[in-house]
C-alpha cells in the first residue's frame, strides 16, 4: 500500500473517530439536561443506547450509573458499576457513581474516598461535594462537613452556604441531645446556620428553642421580635413570649400569651401543646385532654403529644391508656427522656420492674 493510501486511511480512521465523540458528546449532553429536568430514566435509556451502539464509555457509563440511582433502580447501578470495582482512572463520575453505592451501603470510609477522587479530577463537581458533605453529616464529621461546605461556596455561594447551614443545624441537634454543659456551643452553631441562610424559620425557631431552654430569655425575645415582626406573625411572637414567660417562672403570664397565640391562629399546635402541659401541671388533666385532642386535629402526631396525653391518662388514674400513649412517644423519638423516665416509672408502679428499670437506665439528664 502507497504511503499516501495509509494516510487516506488514517485521516479516515480519524474522521469516523471524530465523530463518534462528537456523537458522545451529544448524547452526555442530551443526558444531562434531561438528568437536570427529573427525568433520570430517559437519560439513562439514551445513554444505554449509546453505549451499545459505540462500546464501552466511562464518561457515559458513569452518567448512566448515576442517573440510575436517581430512578431508585440500585440493582441496576451495582451491576453497571460492578467491572469498575477498584476502579482508579480519570473519569470523576465513575467515582461519584461508587461513592453513592458505597454510601448506600454505609461503608463511609469508602464512599468519601471515592468523593475526594472526583474533586481531585474536577474539582467543581457539585454533586460530588454535596454527595461528601452528606456522608460527613450522617457519620458526625461535622467539621470536614462545614470545610467542604465552605469550598462549594465558592463555586455556588447559595448552595454551599444551604449545605452548610445544614450540616451546623445537625451539629447543633446533636450537642443538644448530649448529657453535657455545651449548650452555648449549640446556641453559637444555629446563630452561625442563621447566618447562612437569613430568615429561615425552622432554623430561628430552634435557636429560640435552644436559647430559652438555656434561659437566654433577652437574646431570644430579640430574635423573635427581628423575625416574626409582620402582623402575620402574631402568632409566633406570642407564643415565643409564652415560652419566655414559661422560663421565668410565670405561668398565668405564659398561658395568657399562649391563648393570644391561639386567637391568632386557632392551629398553633405547639401553643396548645403548651397550655394542655400547663393543664397538666396544675393537675387539670382533664382540659389537658381537650386542649390535646384540638391539637390532633390540627397537626400530626407527635412523639410530645403522646407523651403529655400520656400524663393526662396517668393523671385521670387510666393507666392502659397512658402506658399506650407514651409508648408511642417513645417509639416517635427513643431517645425522649421525659417518656422514658414517665413510662419506666409507670412500668414499675404497675409490678413491671425489669421493663421499668430498663427503661429508666436509658434516661441522661440532658434537656429533651
Amino acid at each position: 500500500m502507497s504511503a499516501r493510501r495509509i494516510l487516506l486511511a488514517v485521516a479516515a480512521c480519524l474522521l469516523v473517530t471524530a465523530g463518534t465523540f462528537a456523537q458522545q458528546d451529544k448524547v452526555f449532553d442530551q443526558a444531562r439536561s434531561l438528568r437536570r429536568s427529573g427525568q433520570p430514566g430517559a437519560a439513562a435509556a439514551l445513554l444505554a443506547a449509546a453505549i451499545e451502539r459505540h462500546g464501552r464509555d466511562e464518561r457515559l457509563a458513569g452518567l448512566r450509573g448515576l442517573c440510575l440511582l436517581d430512578d431508585r433502580r440500585v440493582p441496576e447501578a451495582r451491576v453497571l458499576a460492578a467491572p469498575f470495582a477498584g476502579y482508579a482512572g480519570r473519569e470523576p463520575r465513575v467515582h461519584v457513581l461508587l461513592g453513592r453505592l458505597a454510601q448506600a451501603d454505609a461503608n463511609a470510609e469508602s464512599a468519601i474516598a471515592s468523593f475526594r477522587a472526583a474533586l481531585a479530577l474536577e474539582p467543581a463537581f457539585v454533586e460530588a461535594y454535596a454527595c461528601l458533605i452528606q456522608v460527613a453529616m450522617s457519620t458526625r464529621q461535622f467539621e470536614l462537613a462545614a470545610e467542604e461546605a465552605g469550598r462549594l461556596e465558592a463555586i455556588q455561594p447559595e448552595l454551599g452556604r444551604s449545605l452548610g447551614a445544614d450540616a451546623l443545624v445537625a451539629q447543633a441537634q446533636v450537642i443538644r441531645s448530649a448529657a453535657d454543659e455545651q449548650f452555648g456551643y449549640a446556641i453559637e452553631k444555629y446563630e452561625a446556620a442563621l447566618v447562612k441562610r437569613p430568615g429561615d424559620r425552622a432554623i430561628a425557631r430552634a435557636l429560640l428553642d435552644c436559647m430559652i431552654d438555656y434561659f437566654r430569655i433577652e437574646s431570644a425575645r430579640a430574635l423573635s421580635a427581628s423575625i416574626f415582626s409582620e402582623d402575620r406573625d402574631a402568632a409566633e411572637r406570642h407564643y415565643y413570649e409564652g415560652r419566655c414567660l414559661d422560663a421565668l417562672a410565670d405561668p398565668p403570664g405564659a398561658l395568657a400569651e399562649y391563648r393570644a397565640a391561639l386567637a391568632s391562629d386557632a392551629g398553633h399546635v405547639a401553643a396548645r401543646h403548651q397550655i394542655a402541659r400547663l393543664a397538666i401541671e396544675d393537675g387539670r388533666f382533664e382540659e389537658a385532654r381537650e386542649q390535646l385532642a384540638l391539637a390532633a386535629a390540627a397537626g400530626p402526631v407527635s412523639a410530645r403529644s403522646c407523651l403529655l396525653l400520656g400524663l393526662a391518662e396517668e393523671g385521670l388514674g387510666h393507666d392502659v391508656q397512658s402506658e399506650a400513649a407514651l409508648r408511642e412517644s417513645v417509639s416517635l423519638d427513643p431517645g425522649n427522656n421525659k417518656a422514658l423516665y414517665h413510662l419506666g416509672r409507670l412500668l414499675v408502679r404497675t409490678g413491671r420492674g425489669s421493663e421499668g428499670e430498663a427503661l429508666l437506665a436509658r434516661v441522661n439528664t440532658g434537656p429533651r
